[in-house]
């Protein structure tokens, strides 16, 4: 489903998340969404039918996606849960020297 809007700073957001449905079209379903933070573009993909864990160190209240509170270094994540893995926004957060 393509994302439709007039509102050109809407449509910088719409395009990568036009692509990421694509990608995701793969079969990919069981997400994992790191640094989530609002959690807008994990409830966005719940909407669109995925399963998605959001995690963030600092997570709000949800309605669509499962919440998780935790870290990128630690996660508090069994291994082989996930099809995909988002760092949406968040991968600048990484010190580059441990890259």
């Amino acid at each position: 489903m393509k994302s439709v809007t007039t509102d050109p700073a809407q449509a910088v957001v719409a395009r990568p998340f036009d692509a990421l449905l694509e990608f995701l079209g793969a079969g990919l379903n069981t997400l994992l969404d790191i640094g989530c933070g609002t959690g807008a573009l994990s409830d966005e993909l719940a909407q669109q039918g995925y399963s998605v864990t959001a995690l963030d160190p600092q997570i709000g209240e949800g309605v669509l996606a499962s919440r998780v509170r935790g870290s990128a270094h630690a996660l508090p994540l069994a291994d082989d849960t996930f099809d995909c893995t988002l760092l949406h926004w968040s991968l600048h957060h990484v010190p580059q020297d441990s890259m």
